[in-house]
């Protein structure tokens, strides 16, 4: 199928804006020649010829928010909310006569984990950069957003990687943040991190910990100054 490819990429742009997402990015894996066996797009979607990346931001009070019981189940909302702009643009996609496939924020069988790596396609598709707590940081918000993903074998153009490095050089807060030590020396120990489990007043246990985005003097500023 012949279709203007630059139209299309500025087409798809416009739908996610109009969805809700804050920004977006695209992965061409027909341009990209740094693609790492962990990121695995062709085991979703065999052919698939672009990875389309977006985020939303988290509201400011996600990072002023004490109560955790309460920021856990608005965090599942942002997700489902993710979740239903990745459906809603892949179902656009397919409309056209092309294959796509909405990949889920969280995977359902391991939560917290994607079927494949959002934040280094994110990254190819210049949205930001890996920070030392190992999640994406953006230039606008940090690393308070959520990342969605569709897949597809519609081509589109790629973006550029940014060339600037947003992490802090020498900054070590989120490292020295962290209660399970699960930060540095270049790798995340996600088991630990998983670990870190509190308890409500009820006695009920409640899983998650935001030290690591908490801590960050780039989240510090977006929750200062955005609403």
């Amino acid at each position: 199928m012949i279709i203007d490819i630059n139209r299309e990429t500025d087409r798809i742009k416009t739908i996610l804006l109009s969805l809700g997402a804050d920004d977006c990015g695209f992965v061409s894996l027909e341009e990209q020649s740094s693609i790492s066996w962990h990121m695995r797009a062709d085991d979703v979607l065999p052919g698939v010829k672009t990875i389309i990346v977006f985020y939303k931001k988290f509201p400011r009070y996600f990072y002023t928010a004490e109560d955790r019981e309460c920021y856990n189940k608005d965090f599942c909302k942002m997700i489902s909310s993710v979740d239903m702009i990745s459906q809603m643009l892949a179902q656009e996609i397919i409309s056209k006569g092309f294959q796509a496939i909405a990949i889920a924020a969280d995977d359902e069988v391991e939560p917290d984990w994607g079927a494949v790596s959002l934040r280094h396609y994110a990254v190819l598709a210049g949205l930001g950069s890996i920070g030392k707590n190992k999640l994406l940081l953006t230039p606008r918000f940090g690393s308070m957003v959520e990342l969605g993903a569709v897949m597809t074998d519609m081509p589109l153009h790629g973006d550029a990687p940014i060339e600037k490095e947003i992490c802090i050089s020498g900054c070590a807060r989120c490292i020295q943040a962290c209660p399970q030590q699960a930060l540095g020396g270049g790798e995340t120990k996600a088991d630990h991190c998983k670990e870190t489990v509190y308890l409500n007043e009820d006695g009920d246990s409640i899983s998650g910990c935001w030290l690591c985005r908490s801590s960050c003097p780039l989240n510090i500023s977006f929750g200062k100054n955005n609403i």
